[in-house]
């Protein structure tokens, strides 16, 4: 006989009617922007009550793939105390939208990992999983679900069962997790955008968990993508203040989503002309009022709000005007493009400021950079031997000195040891320098051009 496990927030974090829920449901997916034309089979999404938080969660469902037939919902279990991952032994899962079926195959293989047990009693009132399924049974009616709630394991249980089941297609995934607990406003969106930043540029080395309730299944997935090269793109930030307006004690939420590509080929591919649009507005700022582009003012897509790092190159009857630009990222993409491509055209100290009768001639190109990595060298014949050219942008330093050649100057430079003695000189070393303190850094770019 089939057993099927009820409701047990439907009325409190939603409503237990199942017209009205269908419409609340209809209405966040309305209300919500769609910044990107894009897919995706995994998301971290909160787990609020839906007056609080379903609206940013519908921010990253609206863009899970509507033709995956199972989706793990990988959450924190809050009311029951286990130092394992817990699985269910129901048939099915209800809310008020009608039964979902649990794909009982998969289930049964994942009870086979390490620190896997059946305990039913974990999801009879957890919240964490069970507010996700509406939105499921709304977008994938046909959908299974594979629910797994974690207690105090780590998280490469997490990153495990995810990299088995990422390359069938048909698999997707939920990372169920609200961010900070209780802070005020202001505490609140510090804290948040710290979080942020951290699974953004996927270094959670000192991630937490009092950062996020599911922890575990943030840094799990944040560890296969990373792993894999992918990226996770913020959807949206914000807190229950913003509904209950600014208060003492407030909840974080976030939403991302998975892409299979770097996060400069995602904005390429997704936003090419808004990028080389915001410098160019820019610059058009700086000849009218003398100042940056005011970011302030729009609304852009929200991934232009997590941290980038960018240089800005103008030429100008295809000779070099200006180009400065922001080694590591310490600031919104955003105000990155803006800032730099003002200071492209007015304060690159080879040329004078850029002239309003240029403005209408002039070609904007954007290398967006990744984060610079560490290159571990015996000696410079070692250094060189590892330095790709044409591939690899690379930051020289020594002491006080210090100096940066994008992969485009390699077009001009192919030779690696003129490469080298060039970047030196640069740097205000003589081309035969070398110490025991000399360090390098590689770095790749994604060119965006007009």
């Amino acid at each position: 006989m089939d057993t099927a496990k009820t409701a047990a927030f439907a009325g409190k974090f939603y409503p237990d009617n199942p017209e009205k829920l269908d419409e609340l449901l209809e209405n966040f997916f309305i209300q919500t922007v769609k910044d990107y034309d894009t897919d995706t089979r995994a998301i971290i999404v909160p787990h609020a009550g839906y007056m609080y938080s379903g609206k940013t969660a519908a921010a990253a469902f609206q863009y899970l793939n509507r033709n995956v037939k199972n989706i793990f919902v990988i959450a924190p279990a809050h009311r029951f105390d286990c130092n394992c991952i817990a699985l269910s032994t129901y048939d099915y899962f209800e809310t008020p939208i009608g039964k979902i079926k649990l794909n009982k195959d998969l289930i049964n293989e994942i009870s086979q990992y390490e620190a896997t047990e059946f305990i039913d009693d974990a999801f009879a009132r957890e919240h964490s999983i069970e507010v996700q399924i509406p939105f499921i049974q709304k977008l994938m009616p046909n959908a299974q679900i594979v629910p797994i709630l974690y207690g105090q394991v780590s998280n490469k249980v997490i990153t495990k069962i995810i990299e088995k089941y990422w390359e069938n297609k048909d698999n997707a995934f939920i990372i169920s997790s609200d961010l900070s607990h209780f802070y005020s406003q202001k505490d609140a969106e510090k804290i948040d955008a710290y979080t942020a930043e951290m699974i953004e540029s996927l270094n959670i080395k000192d991630f937490n968990p009092l950062q996020a309730c599911g922890a575990i299944g943030i840094t799990g997935l944040v560890e296969f993508a990373k792993e894999k090269s992918y990226s996770l793109i913020r959807t949206e930030l914000t807190t229950s203040g913003e509904v209950t307006g600014p208060a003492n004690s407030v909840v974080g939420y976030g939403a991302w989503i998975l892409t299979e590509k770097s996060k400069s080929m995602f904005i390429k591919e997704q936003f090419s002309q808004l990028v080389l649009s915001i410098c160019k507005e820019s610059i058009l700022a700086g000849i009218k009022t003398g100042n940056s582009l005011d970011v302030a003012e729009k609304l852009y897509p929200q991934v232009f709000y997590e941290t980038g790092a960018c240089f800005v190159t103008i030429t100008l009857n295809q000779m070099l005007r200006g180009c400065m630009g922001s080694i590591f990222a310490h600031k919104p993409l955003l105000n990155d493009l803006a800032q730099n491509a003002y200071k492209s055209a007015f304060s690159d100290t080879r040329f004078t400021a850029l002239t309003e009768e240029e403005f209408s001639h002039i070609k904007i190109a954007v290398s967006l950079l990744s984060e610079p990595e560490n290159i571990d060298f015996k000696d410079e014949a070692d250094l060189m031997e590892q330095i790709v050219p044409y591939k690899d942008g690379i930051i020289i330093q020594d002491g006080n000195n210090r100096a940066v050649y994008l992969p485009s100057v390699w077009t001009q430079l192919p030779d690696k040891r003129l490469f080298m003695e060039s970047l030196k000189q640069k740097a205000g070393l003589t081309p035969d320098h070398f110490s025991k303190t000399f360090r390098a850094y590689r770095f790749h770019t994604v060119y965006i051009d007009e």
